[in-house]
């Protein structure tokens, strides 16, 4: 992608000026790629009181709003999305390449429902976010297992669970307490089963019973 390799290289000049990074608490450690020519990032490392040696992601994404477009089977008017009262926010961005599974990778786009997700997210209760906060920190310290992919007739691959599946499963359950929540007629909900640690074990059970099923539902996707 031209105009998205262009952007990089723009990105990465104003990083050289010195103007741009005048903290001497922050060091730029890595610039965008260029070859990739499609979503990066930058890193840098933080080293202040507090934090002593923090390093920090920050992805870049080009991304195009469409005007009154979307596929038919993706469907972001869903019944979570009502009861929200949210806006059904979108975006296309440039496939990730995966040269070993599209050789034109570069000619595909993806639609990217990332602010939507986070929209949900934001407008929960503190202790179902620090449920999902409590799996993500588990996932990163590496106590979920990995998946093994028994399809290869060769050497299996290792692959472990991804945050992206953690965030559809919080996203399946919120939706199933939204509405169990509405048919109860509003009847308030027990400390217990709204805590940090019920919705933490929500996720973790939804995760459990779609790796026992080897299937996994995209949550805006029509079935």
């Amino acid at each position: 992608m031209k105009v998205v390799r262009s952007l990089y290289s723009a990105i990465n000049l104003a990083l050289l000026n010195n103007d741009i990074l005048r903290s001497t608490n922050l060091y730029l450690k890595s610039f965008l790629d260029l070859h990739k020519g499609s979503i990066s990032n930058i890193n840098f490392r933080w080293t202040g009181k507090s934090f002593k040696d923090l390093d920090i992601s920050v992805d870049i994404v080009p991304v195009v709003e469409p005007t009154k477009w979307l596929p038919k089977t993706i469907n972001l008017h869903n019944t979570l999305m009502n009861q929200l009262h949210l806006e059904p926010n979108y975006y296309v961005v440039f496939k990730t390449p995966a040269s070993e599974v599209f050789r034109d990778w570069n000619t595909l786009l993806r639609i990217s429902t990332a602010d939507v997700r986070a929209d949900i997210i934001r407008s929960m209760s503190p202790s179902k976010r620090k449920g999902y906060i409590l799996v993500k920190a588990l996932h990163k310290s590496e106590y979920f297992p990995t998946v093994w992919d028994k399809d290869d007739d060769d050497e299996p691959s290792v692959e472990y669970l991804t945050t992206y599946m953690l965030k559809s499963c919080f996203l399946f359950e919120l939706e199933k307490y939204l509405d169990q929540y509405n048919s109860n007629e509003h009847s308030p909900v027990e400390p217990d089963v709204d805590s940090s640690t019920a919705w933490a074990y929500r996720i973790t059970r939804r995760m459990l019973f779609c790796v026992e099923n080897q299937s996994m539902p995209v949550f805006f996707l029509l079935l």
